[in-house]
């Protein structure tokens, strides 16, 4: 029986959204806020300390430029590579259909039939849900293509499948 029919277009910005939701939900994001909040106590010191003339100009160039690495310059960086690959390769839309046992992934050319129960795993952010299909593939249901279905009922549904495997 089919539980759910989602026509699913996947466009730089989805792809920009699960790229950070994955940076930010990794143990290297912690790293990168220890770094950013150093590097900022650090240009704070020398400014109240009255040291920082003292450093020269390129190693105060390099400290702000470390305290906007990954805030500005990191998905920035990544924005822009998903641009440019996302000109050269644009995503098709994909007709995801799910029933009690097996989801029917389909392109319009291509049919592929992927058993519940063979999900690697599935993750809910803010603006999207993804079905893992292994460690490293899966499929980015964004919030603008669940029209009508309740996120989180879709979510409950395929955890609790794939949990009782």
């Amino acid at each position: 029986m089919e539980r759910y029919n989602l026509k699913i277009h996947i466009g730089v910005n989805d792809l920009f959204n699960s790229s950070m939701n994955n940076i930010t939900h990794s143990k290297s994001h912690y790293v990168n806020i220890i770094f950013t909040f150093t590097a900022l106590v650090l240009l704070i010191y020398l400014f109240i300390n009255n040291m920082i003339y003292n450093i020269g100009m390129t190693r105060i160039i390099l400290l702000i430029l470390c305290i906007i690495l990954f805030p500005i310059i990191q998905p920035l960086i990544i924005y822009i590579k998903l641009v440019i690959n996302y000109s050269k390769f644009p995503l098709k839309d994909v007709e995801l259909k799910i029933y009690d046992d097996k989801i029917l992934i389909s392109n319009y050319d291509i049919k592929e039939e992927i058993k519940i129960s063979d999900l690697n795993n599935i993750i809910k952010y803010n603006n999207m849900i993804v079905i893992m299909y292994d460690n490293i593939h899966g499929q980015i249901i964004p919030d603008n293509a669940l029209d009508g279905i309740d996120k989180n009922e879709l979510y409950n549904f395929l955890k609790n499948k794939i949990g009782n495997n």
